[in-house]
């Protein structure tokens, strides 16, 4: 995009350029959600988590880990938006600034803007509004347990004893896909704080905006969590012709 006339503004994850290596025949600007600054010239030591690992995220993280959770990526109710979680509000926040700046600017190259969030990526957590906003009662049945399927890929037998999630009850998996839901809908919520800061400057309608994801996640069907055998990473793009 950048060989092609683009403003290239790059913001979140790194899975692309080897963390020895600066991005800057990439993009214009970098922003790792960590920090505040452009790093795009700065050659890293890697993938730093540490802005999502505060004390509540800590104790959250350690309980996970214990007992029949330990397969099971489910952390829970987050008590704000500080910790795990945090980068991608940073991440979102960044986007909002620069089309801030962009929409100011009289001229100018077209822009397009990469932006990797994690969530709905487990661990399951999520802060208030969106963890009490899902109703558990009215989630749709699981699909049953591939225990007592037979012909299933050989993986998902092996996955499903790994795990040890057999003895979870109806209302554990329910909780777990609840809080699946709440970081969905937190997504959502900041996919349109984009779409409205688009149309507040002016450059939504000339704006491409794509939204994908990597991979899917079970969730408890098959009693089996997380992506497993399946290759969300959340990312969303905008072209600017």
């Amino acid at each position: 995009m950048k060989e092609n006339g683009y403003e290239v503004i790059w913001i979140g994850r790194n899975d692309f350029v080897p963390a020895d290596k600066p991005k800057t025949e990439h993009c214009d600007e970098y922003y790792d959600g960590e920090t505040d600054e452009n790093t795009r010239d700065v050659i890293s030591d890697g993938m730093s988590l540490s802005i999502d690992m505060n004390e509540d995220t800590k104790r959250l993280y350690k309980k996970m880990l214990s007992g029949d959770t330990h397969y099971s990526f489910y952390m829970g109710k987050l008590p704000d938006r500080e910790g795990y979680g945090k980068a991608d509000w940073n991440c979102v926040e960044k986007a909002l600034e620069y089309i801030d700046r962009k929409g100011k600017e009289k001229e100018g190259k077209p822009f397009f803007v990469y932006c990797t969030l994690m969530f709905p990526h487990p661990p399951y957590a999520c802060e208030d509004p969106w963890y009490s906003s899902i109703d558990r009662s009215k989630l749709p049945e699981r699909r049953p347990n591939v225990k007592d399927i037979p012909n299933k890929a050989s993986m998902l037998y092996g996955i499903n004893e790994k795990q040890k999630l057999n003895e979870w009850t109806e209302e554990r998996f329910d909780e777990l896909r609840g809080t699946y839901l709440a970081m969905v809908s937190r997504f959502d919520y900041q996919l349109g704080l984009i779409k409205e800061k688009l149309k507040e400057t002016g450059l939504y309608d000339e704006t491409n905006l794509l939204v994908f994801s990597d991979h899917g996640d079970y969730t408890g069907d098959y009693t089996i969590t997380e992506k497993a055998q399946i290759v969300l990473r959340i990312q969303f793009r905008m072209f600017h012709c």
